[in-house]
């Protein structure tokens, strides 16, 4: 793996670290552990100094006009945006692009999608990454945990979505 390349996280089934497999699940476990690996579903990236820095999750992996995306630097970037209290970034399927990257957000200072749009593109986002629509939530699905439920987020649909 070359410093600044993504991979998939892999670890040896051998290890005395990973499980026999899901109880009753064959075919779950079959998908997860091939070849004598577990497919964890997590990416890295292979840092200068060695260490792997972690991307994001597969099944979240956003595939717009053939470029991977990761919602989570997408989100990073609009949390950063002083009218977004809450962000949730997923694709949606489009006809164009394949997938389009859409933000859920929530503002409570009402802010619109030109001034999302153009924090974007003066911020680190390239433009292949910048949200194509925005949906406006008052809060967004989250687990007991406060984790981000993106398929809640998925299965909203586009009624309300405002396009850039």
């Amino acid at each position: 793996m070359e410093v600044g390349e993504e991979g998939k996280l892999l670890i040896s089934a051998a290890s005395d670290a990973i499980f026999d497999g899901y109880l009753e699940l064959p075919n779950a476990t079959a998908e997860k552990i091939r070849d004598g690996w577990y497919h964890t579903g997590d990416t890295f990236r292979l840092r200068q100094d060695g260490d792997l820095e972690y991307s994001g999750r597969m099944d979240d992996i956003i595939r717009s006009g053939g470029e991977n995306i990761h919602p989570d630097e997408v989100e990073a970037a609009l949390s950063n945006h002083p009218d977004v209290s809450d962000v949730g970034v997923v694709g949606f399927p489009d006809d164009y692009w394949g997938e389009m990257v859409v933000a859920c957000v929530v503002s409570e200072d009402a802010a619109s999608v030109g001034e999302l749009d153009s924090w974007c593109r003066e911020g680190p986002l390239a433009a292949y990454k910048r949200p194509r629509g925005y949906l406006f939530m008052e809060s967004l699905p989250r687990n007991a945990a406060n984790k981000l439920l993106r398929t809640e987020l998925r299965k909203l649909g586009l009624g309300s979505l405002q396009r850039i």
